[in-house]
């Protein structure tokens, strides 16, 4: 009700409503009739933060049956890569390509320049793994400018 109070209710329109929950993604799009984007966030099973089965929903067979449901996921960034600790590198832990191949979307969180995940030396090796190699088509930050300067300088070259 609040999001259509504000002119959001058609699938068309700039806003994509996320969450965690399988289960609640499932009722506000089948239940509740949602036509806006749905994203389903993607957390790891031993966070225990509800009883949804995280690492099924990353397969290929569960991408398909989210793609029944949502528009896109949100995974942890951390989901994205594999990383080798005896050489310190990464390499596509191939999620992106099984969602897009579902149809989704892909939404990472969250980036952060403060805080790297494992295998990254510099906040622009990680955008460029993710936005280049992988071709992820949104993301989560809590650093948008620096984000929309590696952006741009990215759209200069």
């Amino acid at each position: 009700d609040v999001l259509a109070r504000f002119g959001f209710t058609e699938h068309a329109d700039a806003c994509y409503l996320q969450c965690f929950d399988e289960h609640e993604v499932r009722r506000i799009r089948h239940e509740l009739g949602c036509r806006l984007k749905l994203v389903q966030l993607i957390g790891e099973d031993d966070w225990e933060a509800d009883d949804s089965n995280y690492e099924a929903l990353r397969t290929a067979r569960g991408l398909s049956n989210l793609a029944n449901t949502v528009d896109g996921i949100g995974p942890w960034v951390n989901q994205l890569y594999r990383h080798h600790r005896k050489d310190n590198r990464v390499s596509d832990s191939g999620l992106v390509s099984r969602a897009h191949a579902a149809g989704l979307v892909v939404h990472p969180y969250t980036f952060r320049s403060d805080a790297l995940p494992p295998g990254f030396g510099a906040f622009d090796d990680l955008l460029a793994f993710a936005v280049e190699e992988l071709s992820i088509d949104g993301l989560f930050t809590d650093f948008p400018g620096t984000v929309q300067r590696y952006l741009a300088a990215r759209h200069d070259a």
